[in-house]
């Protein structure tokens, strides 16, 4: 059976902890002006869903072979320093350009930067024993999530006060510390495998019953395999796709257009950062009760209840013409993906052993990259053609259809998880 790694204390886990809070700080400290600015260059409502969507481009390009070279080497610290540099090189990409296609190629690189999620996530989840899986990415998912409220608020006060650009040179700054702090990180080198084949990246992914008995068999209990195979549908296709529509529906509202409807109400550049601090709240309130309500409800009814709750709150913006209302709503839509989204990390690895989970992990989170670029340029599409409100209107039905997807998560009782981990 795949164990933690051997003698990783709390200072090892507190410093580890500290990059990654760094590190999303420095992705995240211009994001609520981003959308805004790039109107200010000129850029249509087209052009900002591009812009806003390069992000996620790359990500979906990147994850995976990541996740394959990092299983491969059996190393994970090489990849998240990359990751804190490109996001140094990215803040820089943002400070020299001089229009909305500068704008685009600066973002498509902090995606670059972003890809490297994949071995924080892995290298975290290796801190503790396999049942643990889906308290590590709940734990990991609060620390980035955290970090994220932290830099968007004080993001959308440094532009206020200081003017926009000047978020990128914090996120530059930061980028440089988050380098620094990364090379401490603990990461013990595994034996290096070879690297793995298309067909067997497509086995990890399709994760059919005889994959599962062949890779993970001394990894899971009896009860663990039965669970993970339950469902016609293999379950890291299940919650894949379903992380592709929540966020979807982040980077097309929060990231994208709830900003500029915000900004056509009189919101202020620090009204901007409190409309993504207040979903990011939500969203970290929700991240710390997801490990807690699985275990009484399981992981189904919580994906899919928290679905419901986002839909709620973007589905109603168009109603809303006040700010303060407007941060409310933000506040719903963000505690029902905070319940959610780490439920889907923690399920994207929880059967796979080791040596296979960043691969899996690679996979997961590039196929809900596709939702950070879908979102932003489907958004932009519609608001061109049909107006801001329809945004909103269809992101809520897209809320909907995962809802309905998390019920093809395969059911695990309250007291079955509580025993497994």
């Amino acid at each position: 059976m795949d164990k933690a790694q051997p003698g990783v204390g709390n200072l090892t886990k507190v410093l580890f902890v500290a990059s990654t809070f760094v590190f999303w700080c420095s992705l995240y400290v211009y994001v609520p002006i981003l959308p805004t600015y790039t109107q200010q260059l000129g850029g249509s409502l087209a052009m900002v869903g591009l812009v806003v969507g390069a992000y996620g481009v790359t990500q979906f390009v990147l994850r995976v072979p990541l996740g394959v070279f990092s299983d491969r080497l059996g190393r994970r610290k090489p990849f998240i320093l990359f990751g804190t540099l490109t996001a140094a090189a990215g803040a820089a990409g943002f400070l020299v350009a001089g229009d909305p296609w500068g704008l685009f190629l600066a973002r498509a690189l902090t995606g670059v930067a972003a890809s490297s999620w994949v071995a924080f996530t892995v290298l975290f989840s290796s801190y503790f024993p396999p049942g643990k899986a889906v308290r590590a990415m709940s734990l990991v998912t609060f620390v980035s999530g955290s970090s994220q409220l932290v830099a968007t608020f004080a993001g959308g006060q440094i532009a206020q006060r200081f003017g926009s650009v000047s978020t990128f040179w914090v996120g530059l700054a930061l980028a440089g510390v988050a380098a620094l702090a990364s090379l401490a990180v603990r990461d013990e080198p595994r034996r290096t495998t070879a690297p793995p084949s298309w067909e067997q990246v497509a086995r990890v992914m399709t994760g059919s019953p005889r994959q599962y008995q062949s890779t993970a068999a001394g990894a899971v209990s009896p009860r663990q395999y039965q669970s993970a195979v339950a469902g016609a549908v293999p379950l890291l296709l299940i919650v894949s796709f379903n992380a592709v529509l929540s966020q979807y529906a982040a980077y097309v509202t929060t990231y994208a257009f709830t900003p500029i409807y915000a900004a056509g109400l009189g919101a202020s550049r620090a009204d901007l950062g409190l409309l993504v601090t207040a979903m990011l709240i939500s969203s970290t309130i929700g991240q710390l009760l997801a490990g807690n309500l699985v275990e009484r409800w399981g992981e189904r009814v919580v994906v899919a209840g928290g679905m419901l709750i986002a839909a709620t709150g973007i589905a109603a913006t168009p109603f809303v013409a006040t700010v303060p209302l407007l941060l409310g709503l933000q506040a719903l839509n963000g505690l029902g993906r905070g319940l959610g989204f780490p439920v889907l990390m923690g399920l994207s690895v929880r059967y796979l052993p080791q040596q296979q989970r960043a691969t899996a992990m690679g996979v997961f989170q590039a196929t809900y990259a596709l939702g950070m670029f879908a979102g932003p340029f489907a958004g932009g599409q519609i608001a061109d053609a049909f107006g801001l409100d329809m945004v909103f209107y269809s992101t809520g039905v897209v809320c909907l259809a995962s809802a309905g997807l998390a019920l093809l998560i395969p059911g695990r009782r309250a007291t079955r998880a509580r025993n497994e981990d």
